[in-house]
């Protein structure tokens, strides 16, 4: 969970923004903030070596300013090939990732 309250925190801005409890400003707003999460992982053997699948799932979820909430998805593959050596396929989503309004572009052409 350190690694992606760092990870997250390390993209925003300091300036009105919510999700920066350390810093103390004054007219800043405050907010509740919810960060559900969820790890599951599996370890196997099989003629190669050890496997392992793990999931991480979680998010940051304002009571206040909805805008600021978002999510993220981290799936991970782990082979082990000799002693020394593992392969291993990691993948990282994080949805909305610049904070605040998002809009996705459409189409305005009559069909």
């Amino acid at each position: 969970m350190m690694s992606a309250f760092f990870s997250v925190t390390r993209r925003l801005s300091l300036e009105e923004d919510p999700t920066q409890p350390i810093v103390d400003e004054p007219n800043q707003g405050s907010d509740l903030v919810y960060e559900p999460n969820a790890y599951v992982s599996w370890a196997t053997d099989n003629s190669l070596g050890d496997f392992q699948v793990s999931l991480d799932a979680g998010g940051y979820i304002f009571h206040n300013h909805s805008d600021y909430s978002h999510g993220f998805f981290q799936f991970s593959v782990e082979q082990e090939l000799t002693e020394s050596t593992k392969l291993k396929f990691f993948y990282d989503f994080i949805p909305d990732l610049y904070l605040g309004k998002n809009a996705l572009p459409q189409d305005t052409q009559d069909t």
